[in-house]
């Protein structure tokens, strides 16, 4: 096998649109492969809304500044702190996104795989990147209100 066919392989493995290797799985049937990929998925369409519902909490953040300046006839100003957390918000959104992703990567070729192995670390990354925003989130509000 040529190393581009390797590297062609693994790749097709990796993304799910190659042929099922034989040893693919952990046994038990394809049933419990097709389960597993479907929580996969699952999983990751849900880091995926909350990477998004970051991003519009941002946006929605920065025009909430724009408008309270507006009200109170003031000119809008990123002094205050709104713009930087409402960059914070989205620049996370943006790099939970792409974690989830390679989460999601991972995961597909630890499905296919000979052996069940726990990925932890990447998990645990993606959950303390959401607790610091939602900490972030609330000091924001507790400014505000």
């Amino acid at each position: 096998m040529s190393p581009e066919t390797g590297w062609r392989r693994r790749l097709e493995i990796a993304l799910g649109s190659g042929p099922v290797p034989a040893d693919a799985g952990r046994g038990a049937g394809e049933g419990v492969r097709t389960r597993d990929h479907l929580a996969n998925t699952r999983t990751f369409l849900s880091w995926m809304r909350l990477a998004l519902t970051l991003v519009a909490v941002g946006y929605a953040v920065d025009k909430l500044g724009v408008v309270t300046a507006r009200v109170q006839d003031r000119p809008p100003s990123g002094e205050e702190g709104d713009r930087t957390t409402a960059l914070a918000l989205v620049l996370s959104g943006g790099v939970l996104a792409n974690l989830s992703f390679a989460r999601f990567l991972l995961q597909r070729r630890v499905i296919e795989g000979p052996a069940l192995r726990s990925r932890a670390l990447l998990d645990v990354t993606l959950m303390g990147i959401a607790g610091v925003i939602g900490v972030i989130v609330l000091l924001f509000l507790l400014r505000t209100g």
